[in-house]
This record gives structure tokens, C-alpha cells and sequence, in this order.
């Protein structure tokens, strides 16, 4: 079961909801587990045994480290790392994208996040187990995160009071981003798919059909982690924000300081600094950002393709860290085609199958051939295009965001609207992708 589906927006999510508000206190974590173990099975049954050998194992480590001695707590730190780092590779490579355990990178991630945060002690083990395993599964954020570290929620798992502004904000958040996935991702993915279906598409449709993927695989993964942050304000929990407007990045910097905000803070957090950062030199800094991007690429697939979209990355962070950074920050319009143009072209690498046959795409993006074939695709979608643009400009949120909150009744009608719109678009649905499915 996926969040834009019409069984998850009509009955699971409003009997969850219902069901999570009259459990008594003392059960609500075990009627969530049950709830989210029901969602995991909904979709992937048989790889339910995968996800839950995985809670008892990180359970069971957090637990055993307690009264060990220091050696034995190393030994048992390092296996434990060393099975959930073994579990994640071969399921990157032993299945296709298609058919690998759902949500299989973020609840390792999460898991082994909790393991070394109690190992440094920085932590408190959990000892409730029916507590841990819904922190680790709680279904909005299971299969396509925010990856949520244990300290943020602990509180919340512990006692957690739903007020009326939590449930509207709740709502809100969920609708806005599934009008994100079904109303904008949806049809924009589209436009990727007709130009793919191209033999021979002309320069400027490469152009029109890697925007479109820029922008749906955007309003995909935001849409979804907004509504992961949505259902989580309904339950009572506070997940960390995702994403924060990356398309008005203005160097490949500030663009993943804004995209997928957690697994760059995960990334950060647990290999880049312990690897030494930017302490020990120049030459130590490039080795560590080279490793970090290249398992940042292989976290979303063990191919060429992945890794060489890490790199490529990488190479351009090193290029501001040495070089350009000061430069960009004196010439913002400059920057900002720039930091546009080096993502647009990581996104050829992204969504291609093979190294290849990116190449080949990414070449023909900048020769002279012309042809009508775009101007047939844009006159039907110049409309979708520019509203998902305007969509990512910050001031022109930001205004929305004011009139909507200065003017209730505008605002409780436009979300009516949208979760209308958002009905008839998965009445409707033809083309309903889970992009980040296979991550």
C-alpha cells in the first residue's frame, strides 16, 4: 500500500487515525505497531520476516551492550553494523529495483543510526521492545522517509498529546503533499515518458523531458515526505523536515542542504565526520567527500549509473569547496544557472538505466538538432511546466503560505478543493509511479 492510493486516503488512513485517538494510553505504541506491521504486509508480506529480523537484531544489540565490557560492546557493535550493512547490499544486489524489501535503505539507516547513537552513548537504550519496532516501523515514514533518528521521537513515544493545531496542521501538510505527488509528479512524469518513447528527440525536447523529471521526481519525494510529516502531526509525532526548496539553490552546496535534508544529516553525521571531515587536511577532505558521495550514489542502487551520479556530485562540491565558492557568492544569477545546470544533468545520470545510454542522452543535449517534435509535447504541457516552476520559487510559496494562514476560510476551502482534485486524480490514475520505491 502506497500514500497515493485511494484505499490508504479513504479508509487506512482515517481508520488509523481514528483507532490511534481511542486506544488508551498505555497501548497506543502497540496498536501503531500493529497498524504499521498490517500497512508493511499490505504491499511486501514476504519480506516482512526481513524488516522484523532486522528490529530484533538492532533491538537485541542496543540491549546486549548495556552490561557488557568494552571490548565485548565493540565486538557486538561492529557485527551488528556489519548485518545491517550485509542485509542492505544484498538486497541491492541480489534483487531488481522492482522487487527489493520496501523501504529496505531507510529503516537500515534508521536502525543503525539508533545502534552507534547508543554505543557512543549519546543515546539511551530502549528497552521496550514493542516501543522500538514502531519507531522503526511507523508506516509514515517507513518506506520513504524523513529517515527520523530515535532522540527526536523518543519523547513522543514515550507520552505524545494530539491537539486540535497538530491534527489541522496534520491534514493540511498530507493534502498539500499528495496534490504535489498525484497532481503534479504524476503528470510531469508523463512528459518524461513521451520523450523517452522519442527514437530520435530533438536537443531542446532532451531539455523539456529532463526538467520534467527534475520537477516529478521533486514534487514525488517531497510530496511523499510531506505527507510522512502530515500523518506523523496527526499521531503526535514531530518529523525533522526533508526538503526545503532546492530548486532555488543557487551552488550544488546549498542544493543538497536542501534536498533530501536527512540523508545528507545521516550521511554527515555518521561517516563524514567520523571519517575526520575537513580537520585533516585538504587531501584527507577530498578522500572523505569522494567516499561519502560515492555511498551516497550506491545507497540509491548498486550500479554504474548511481555511483557515477555520487561522483559527479562530488566533483562539483570539491570544485566550490577549492575553487568557485566565493565566486558564487558574488554573482547569485550566475550561480544559480550554474547549480540548475550541473543538477539537471546529475538527474540524465539518475534516471537513465545504463551508463550509456546516459551519455548518449546527455550528448544530445547539446548538439544542433532541431525538429517540431518539442513543440508538439509543449503546447499541451507548457502550463503543467510552469506552475510546477512557479511551484518552486520560494517567494511565491511563501506569499501562498500567508494568505492561507491569515485568512482561514480561503484556506479550508482551497484544501477541500485539493483533496478533491487529489480523489479524481487517483480515480482517474493511469500513470501513478512510486519513484523511490526501489530505494
Amino acid at each position: 500500500m502506497v500514500f497515493a492510493s485511494l484505499p490508504f486516503v479513504i479508509w487506512f488512513l482515517p481508520a488509523t487515525v481514528l483507532l490511534h485517538e481511542l486506544a488508551p494510553k498505555r497501548v497506543k505504541n502497540a496498536a501503531l505497531l500493529l497498524i504499521s506491521v498490517f500497512f508493511y504486509a499490505w504491499g511486501e508480506p514476504r519480506f516482512l520476516p526481513v524488516i522484523v529480523g532486522s528490529v530484533l537484531v538492532n533491538y537485541a544489540s542496543a540491549r546486549l551492550s548495556e552490561s557488557m565490557p568494552e571490548l565485548w560492546r565493540r565486538v557486538v557493535f561492529y557485527a551488528t553494523i556489519t548485518i545491517n550493512l550485509a542485509a542492505l547490499v544484498i538486497c541491492k544486489t541480489a534483487f531488481s529495483p522492482d522487487s527489493m524489501p520496501l523501504g529496505i535503505s531507510f529503516y537500515t539507516f534508521q536502525s543503525m543510526a539508533y545502534v552507534i547513537d547508543v554505543y557512543r552513548r549519546k543515546s539511551k537504550t530502549e528497552r521496550n521492545l514493542v516501543d522500538y519496532a514502531a519507531f522503526i516501523m511507523l508506516f509514515p515514514q517507513l518506506i520513504a522517509g524523513p529517515i527520523v533518528l530515535y532522540e527526536s521521537v523518543r519523547e513522543d513515544l514515550r507520552g505524545r498529546i494530539v491537539t486540535a493545531e497538530d491534527r489541522e496542521a496534520g491534514i493540511s501538510l498530507f493534502i498539500i503533499g499528495l496534490a504535489s505527488k498525484t497532481l503534479l509528479a504524476n503528470p510531469l512524469g508523463q512528459i518524461w515518458v513521451a520523450v523517452q518513447r522519442q527514437a530520435l528527440p530533438s536537443a531542446p525536447l532532451r531539455w523539456i523531458g529532463i526538467i520534467a523529471f527534475g520537477l516529478q521526481i521533486y514534487y514525488d519525494f517531497a510530496g511523499y515526505s510531506q505527507m510522512a510529516i502530515g500523518m506523523g502531526r496527526m499521531l503526535g509525532f514531530r518529523f525533522p523536515q526533508n526538503f526545503n526548496m532546492p530548486y532555488a539553490a543557487c551552488s550544488v552546496r546549498d542544493f543538497w542542504r536542501r534536498w533530501h535534508m536527512t540523508l545528507g544529516a545521516w550521511f554527515r553525521e555518521y561517516v563524514y565526520i567520523p571519517l575526520g571531515g575537513n580537520r585533516r587536511g585538504s587531501l584527507r577532505t577530498v578522500i572523505n567527500l569522494i567516499i561519502v558521495w560515492s555511498l551516497t550514489g550506491l545507497w540509491h542502487g548498486a550500479h554504474a549509473n548511481f555511483l557515477a551520479w555520487g561522483l559527479w556530485f562530488c566533483a562539483f562540491l570539491l570544485l566550490e569547496r577549492f575553487f568557485i565558492g566565493e565566486w558564487l557568492k558574488k554573482h547569485r544569477a550566475a550561480a544559480w544557472v550554474y547549480a540548475q545546470l550541473v543538477v539537471l544533468l546529475g538527474w540524465v545520470l539518475f534516471s537513465l538505466d545504463s551508463l550509456p545510454l546516459s551519455l548518449s542522452y546527455a550528448a544530445g543535449m547539446f548538439t544542433a538538432k532541431g525538429g517540431a517534435d518539442w513543440q508538439f509535447l509543449l503546447r499541451g504541457n507548457a502550463v503543467l511546466l510552469a506552475v510546477a516552476v512557479l511551484f518552486c520559487v520560494p517567494k511565491v510559496c511563501a506569499f501562498i503560505r500567508r494568505c492561507m494562514e491569515r485568512r482561514t476560510a480561503l484556506r479550508v476551502a482551497c484544501l477541500f478543493v485539493l483533496l478533491g482534485l487529489n480523489v479524481a486524480s487517483l480515480v482517474n490514475a493511469g500513470y501513478n509511479p512510486f519513484l523511490y520505491f526501489r530505494f
